[in-house]
């Protein structure tokens, strides 16, 4: 059942345009694919629905469930360095938003792909 959504916008990290037709791919905590878009000419895809758990349990901080999902973005777009994001974070109820950035791939590129790693909201805040 999902209850929360994540909407992607991917640009160049040189010139900031949009990118059209980059292809991204959601996978869940498993490495399941459970969404696989692409871009339009504003370089968003669409909206995309995802599970997270009920919000009650990040009004607790003594609680042991989670209190949100954790995803994994996959951007590829002809040209660019294939990037991925992990630890997307979202919560139930909300609209999360993923600016992603992809480098341009030239001769003297030596990354085959990008990560970025989304570290957890700390526990400490209390």
């Amino acid at each position: 059942m999902a209850n929360s959504t994540l909407q992607v916008q991917v640009s160049s990290a040189v010139d900031a345009a949009t990118l059209s037709d980059a292809t991204v791919s959601i996978r869940d905590a498993l490495g399941n694919i459970v969404h696989t878009l692409y871009t339009d000419g504003n370089g968003m895809t669409p909206i995309a629905p995802l599970f997270a758990p009920n919000r009650k349990y990040s009004l607790n901080p003594y609680s042991t469930h989670p209190a949100y999902s954790i995803y994994e973005v996959r951007v590829n777009n002809f040209g660019y360095v294939p990037q991925i994001v992990r630890g997307v974070q979202v919560y139930e109820g909300e609209n999360s938003f993923l600016p992603v950035d992809l480098e341009p791939r030239d001769e003297h590129s030596d990354h085959t792909v990008n990560i970025i790693e989304i570290p957890p909201p700390s526990a400490s805040r209390r």
